[in-house]
């Protein structure tokens, strides 16, 4: 335990070593997202009945370990802020614009630009758009969540780097131009493209952090600015984890198999129960009731029951009318080789006749035999007889998706071989 601990183990309040079926690994438990003491013990318990797993305690070789694997000390270089950011503000400037145009909800406000909280709102804001069949709210958001990035970017990097990813999302956007939303939106950002004031600040971000003895690390950033708050709640959080360990490991074996047991019972059934809402939700419709709408132009591209699942794992459509709305990009290329399925191209939308290039997953060959498309359904609006809606991920679709089956594939598309 001493040598993964030393291996593994960053300094006693950031690495903790489990075990668990004879198995042994080191893992940073963190405190996830708790601020108080209570939440983050919770968290660690929580992290240990997942595992099923117990924590070796390393308190008494802590010397030992501080001397092999010493944590630098941290020193801040403060700088002073930018007088003026006139790219930032140009781009601040740019998204007011934006928000006129687009007509804010009167029951919707935006947070400050340049912020997280600003991309959670636009986030919302995008999907509330698709739900309410308003294309220009959510293509101002899905805009307006680049610029916000750009701001990100131009506060903690440079601004040259700020400006090139809007570049590159606005070289994409050319060919996806399907009404005045997007000729304003396009004619926007390259009328003011000239306007942008570019130059490279010398703001960091914090370095690389050696390990050697009487190591130090720097952390160069603006006065006042996010990445100082930062190290100083990362500093905090880091001590935190360290006393919900050590409290983790004060109890006795019988509290600490009795809070395991409890929070490990907790779990199954809450996952039950989410199991059987999952059912509820999808027995609600049928797969025929459903329709996939392209989230890009709102077109409707396919039938729920379009939509097959193979070997519990890929969602593929295998109406062969599918194929007239995308067109095949790129070859995808997998790091890995599967029994009986192989990556073909990428399919990118090509709705009616719009230049639409919204990527919506990849070919995929079954058996060398079947040639159907993944869909990935974060790229599609869904219209229920409930109302339009959009989810992340198919476990949350509200229908059943049925087995793909090879055989009845290859009865429906190539007849002739029964003959």
């Amino acid at each position: 335990v001493l040598c993964v601990a030393s291996l593994l183990w960053w300094f006693h309040v950031c690495w903790i070593v489990f075990v668990a079926n004879t198995q042994t690994w080191g893992a940073s438990p963190g405190t996830g997202g708790a601020k108080t003491l209570d939440k983050a013990v919770e968290h660690v318990l929580q992290i240990c009945a997942n595992l099923d797993s117990a924590i070796v305690s390393t308190k008494k070789y802590a010397p030992e370990l501080k001397e092999r694997v010493p944590r630098p000390k941290r020193f801040f270089d403060i700088v002073e802020q930018r007088a003026k950011d006139p790219f930032g503000d140009h781009l601040k400037w740019m998204m007011n614009l934006i928000h006129d145009y687009m007509d804010l909800p009167p029951d919707f406000r935006l947070r400050e630009c340049g912020t997280q909280e600003y991309e959670a709102d636009v986030v919302i804001l995008e999907q509330r758009g698709v739900q309410e069949n308003n294309r220009l709210l959510a293509q101002c958001a899905l805009h307006l969540r680049q610029y916000n990035d750009a701001l990100l970017i131009n506060d903690t990097l440079r601004m040259v780097d700020a400006y090139r990813s809007l570049k590159e999302f606005y070289i994409t956007k050319r060919t996806m131009t399907i009404d005045g939303t997007d000729f304003f939106l396009l004619g926007l950002f390259e009328g003011e493209n000239p306007q942008i004031f570019i130059t490279c600040p010398d703001m960091l971000t914090p370095c690389f952090r050696d390990f050697t003895k009487d190591s130090r690390y720097s952390v160069v950033a603006q006065a006042g600015g996010r990445e100082v708050r930062r190290e100083h709640m990362n500093e905090y959080l880091e001590d935190l984890t360290g006393k919900a360990i050590d409290s983790v490991q004060s109890l006795s074996h019988r509290e600490f198999r009795a809070k395991i047991t409890e929070l490990q019972e907790k779990a199954f059934f809450c996952s039950k129960l989410e199991q059987r809402h999952q059912a509820d939700r999808r027995s609600r419709n049928t797969a025929a009731s459903i329709q996939l709408l392209c989230r890009n132009c709102f077109t409707p591209v396919a039938s729920g029951s379009d939509i097959k699942l193979v070997d519990n794992v890929q969602y593929v459509n295998i109406n062969p009318d599918f194929k007239r709305h995308y067109k095949v990009g790129e070859q995808v290329i997998l790091d890995r080789s599967f029994e009986d399925w192989e990556p073909g191209f990428m399919s990118e939308s090509e709705c009616n006749s719009y230049a639409n290039s919204q990527e919506w997953g990849f070919e995929i060959k079954y058996k060398k035999s079947a040639l159907m498309p993944n869909l990935a359904i974060k790229n599609f609006a869904l219209e229920t007889p409930d109302g339009r809606r959009t989810v992340k991920k198919w476990k949350d679709v509200p229908f059943t998706v049925e087995d793909f089956s090879i055989e009845e594939y290859i009865e429906e598309n190539f007849p002739d071989l029964f003959n």
